[in-house]
């Protein structure tokens, strides 16, 4: 359990740290738009929040070290 936990919060703060690469990056890539939006937006709101909830729900879903299978 330890061990998805620390694996749940690494990732969370790597999407975080990716946010704020992708703003501070050179030659701004954050403001190149895609379908009108800036691509910063799409990763803050859309991509990240993604991966973000996938994590978590993968997580969640796993069963617990040393539970006995249901029949």
């Amino acid at each position: 359990m330890a061990g998805a936990r620390r694996f749940g919060i690494v990732t969370v703060l790597g999407l975080l740290a990716g946010g704020a690469l992708l703003v501070g990056a050179p030659f701004a890539p954050a403001t190149v738009r895609i379908a009108g939006v800036s691509l910063g937006w799409w990763y803050a709101a859309g991509a990240s929040v993604l991966a973000a909830t996938m994590t978590a729900l993968v997580l969640a879903c796993r069963p617990a070290a040393g539970a006995a299978p249901n029949a």
